[in-house]
């Protein structure tokens, strides 16, 4: 999931234990191991259901990359445009900047 490999691969998100301000687990950007998938999207789902805070941060990251990587670039295409311009003025500096970091291999 591209939320997962923008957050995991920045040091700082890591050494400062900031996954959820991204509405990530921990686990989930440590995961390697594809066996233990369904357990990890069990913890996901429960986590979501009781953490309003982390299920506003996930819901947030995830429609600022909906934003930048499909909604922009197809109304580009399109020539077309919307109020506004499709700008992300709803999240914090620090995690827009990780949010728009493309790791090697994506994209």
């Amino acid at each position: 999931e591209l939320l997962v490999r923008r957050v995991g691969g920045v040091g700082w998100v890591k050494k400062y234990g900031e996954e959820e301000s991204f509405g990530v687990l921990k686990a989930e950007c440590s995961s390697e191991d594809e066996s233990d998938t369904e357990e990890l999207e069990k913890k996901l789902r429960e986590v979501i259901k009781i953490n309003p805070l982390f299920r506003m941060n996930r819901a947030e990251c995830l429609l600022c990359l909906f934003l930048d990587t499909v909604e922009r670039p197809k109304l580009e295409l399109l020539g077309e445009g919307v109020v506004g311009g499709s700008e992300v003025d709803f999240i914090d500096a620090d995690r827009l900047e990780v949010l728009r970091t493309a790791n090697d291999g994506e994209d």
